[in-house]
């Protein structure tokens, strides 16, 4: 298990700029991914067709899951990982865009149970959370961009509640997992990368 590492921002936001990037997490993952054979992830938080296009040449197939809309609509997270309704092992790899930010603390642990079950033995979880200071920002989607250049693009037509995690019981909460590396950027943006073995 590597430590945290404070890695610096390619430009620091005021929250009226976008926040940018360039993720050594992403960089790292995506050399994992392929050398999957064909792997399938599921990519859970608001869609981003950046994204999307940026995961689809290296993956087998990608499902989406956009459980902001799911909790923007339902006015809640109650129930949520009903949405989260697949076949045990369906997995090489699951995203979590920023839901973490947007779960309370008696929803996590059902999360992290249905994340570990529909996760392939070997499977890895990627994480990203913000820091306190986005709490007054608009949730934002996470487009990620070639060279593994992150770009946070606000979403002010989702309005969700802000959980902050600090990042020991972030780790804590994913205890059923292992920690592989995490980073954290001058931007406020922290990114997590576990595996289930």
């Amino acid at each position: 298990m590597s430590g945290t590492r404070i890695i610096s921002a390619a430009n620091l936001a005021d929250g009226r700029k976008a926040v940018s990037y360039s993720s050594r997490m992403i960089k790292r993952y995506i050399r994992w991914l392929e050398k999957q054979a064909s792997p399938e992830i599921l990519d859970i938080g608001p869609v981003c067709d950046v994204t999307i296009n940026f995961f689809l040449p290296r993956v087998r197939r990608i499902h989406i899951n956009d459980m902001f809309q799911w909790m923007h609509k339902n006015g809640s997270d109650k129930s949520l990982t009903q949405e989260l309704n697949y076949q045990p092992n369906s997995f090489d790899a699951v995203h979590l865009w920023d839901c973490i930010d947007h779960i309370q603390d008696s929803t996590a642990p059902a999360l992290v149970q249905a994340v570990h079950s529909i996760l392939k033995p070997g499977g890895s979880l990627l994480i990203t959370a913000n820091e306190e200071l986005f709490q007054s920002w608009p949730l934002n989607s996470f487009a990620v961009l070639e060279e593994c250049q992150m770009v946070l693009r606000p979403q002010p037509h989702i309005d969700l509640p802000f959980s902050h995690w600090k990042n020991r019981d972030i780790i804590h909460l994913m205890k059923s997992f292992t920690l592989k590396d995490s980073f954290v950027y001058t931007c406020g943006i922290r990114e997590f990368l576990f595996r289930l073995e």
